[in-house]
């Protein structure tokens, strides 16, 4: 699907046609797809203790465990100590290597 591009000229048709569209959904005439996506989640709070037991069930050095993540070693030694928390980024990576440690590697790890 090609993006639109908004200028100047046209700002203000694409702003009448958005409402347009809006109103329509509101009135029941359309569906718009942006009600269709499912909003995710947010990851959960990860403490030291999580993080531990994460690397412990990969049983993997911290200097891997980070590799593995993309992040340095320093950050996943913060981590572990509870100097700092993972970043909500950082957290969703956490989340899914928790729930499937074998196609998380998988997909990381070049074979």
């Amino acid at each position: 699907k090609m993006k639109l591009k908004v200028t100047n000229d046209n700002f203000s048709d694409l702003l009448l046609k958005s409402l347009n569209e809006a109103k329509k959904s509101a009135q029941g005439k359309i569906t718009l797809k942006s009600e269709l996506k499912l909003k995710p989640q947010d990851p959960p709070e990860y403490n030291k203790s999580k993080v531990k037991k994460i690397r412990g069930m990969l049983n993997c050095s911290q200097a891997y465990f980070a590799q593995i993540l993309n992040v340095s070693s320093a950050t996943v030694r913060s981590w572990e100590l509870g100097d700092n928390r993972p970043s909500r980024s950082s957290a969703r990576l956490l989340q899914i290597l928790e729930k499937d440690p074998e196609h998380f590697i998988k997909s990381v790890v070049n074979q």
